[in-house]
């Protein structure tokens, strides 16, 4: 039992490390227009291309070191495989998300250039992505999905339903229903209020 316990507080400390090494990356943040640039877009109806290129992010600087942040990364990598080997299904997924996130840096550190939106791709994928060959691409399904929405939007069938919930009090029934679910003390799934959350969580 004492084994099991050092290697699941090791996954622990790795976990903390690629948590905390990713804090200040907010991806959004560092890309967002300011409310000049967007209320010039819409009041072109959308049809002309911002003037949002390698100069204007020039003078908004990310909130950490590019290079030093990869190599961050890097060194947690070599952490991980040093420490739960390389054949580890946990130490695998970590050494992944530390691969993927070097390249949020670099797609970061391109922003207002053409290698943006080719890291961006390689992250995230493409609209004109396909799950199996032959099947619509993930545009189709997009205004699939709008077109069904929409429908339902305007059919009225399902009313508005009241908002009795707080979020504090949503945060109580959501955490109560996954101790249930995940009994375990060792392994808790916590459930927080946060404003500040990462935008994949």
């Amino acid at each position: 039992m004492s084994t099991l316990d050092a290697y699941h507080q090791t996954i622990r400390e790795l976990s903390d490390r690629l948590v905390e090494a990713q804090r200040p990356i907010r991806v959004l943040d560092a890309i967002k227009w300011d409310a000049q640039v967007q209320e010039a877009f819409f009041a072109s109806k959308c049809r002309e291309l911002p003037p949002v290129d390698r100069d204007f992010y020039a003078k908004r600087p990310l909130p950490f070191d590019p290079e030093q942040k990869r190599e961050e990364f890097q060194e947690i990598d070599r952490e991980i495989n040093r420490r739960l080997g390389q054949f580890s299904p946990v130490g695998a997924i970590m050494r992944r998300m530390c691969r993927e996130y070097r390249t949020v840096v670099r797609m970061l550190e391109a922003r207002g250039t053409a290698e943006f939106s080719r890291r961006s791709q390689e992250l995230y994928g493409s609209a004109n992505d396909a799950f199996h060959a032959g099947d619509p691409t993930l545009a189709d399904l997009g205004e699939m999905m709008s077109s069904a929405l929409t429908n339902i939007d305007v059919s009225r069938h399902f009313p508005d339903e009241e908002k009795t919930l707080s979020g504090e009090q949503a945060v109580k029934w959501l955490q109560e229903r996954l101790d249930r679910v995940f009994p375990d003390p060792a392994w808790p799934v916590r459930v927080i209020l946060s404003d500040g959350i990462i935008s994949d969580a």
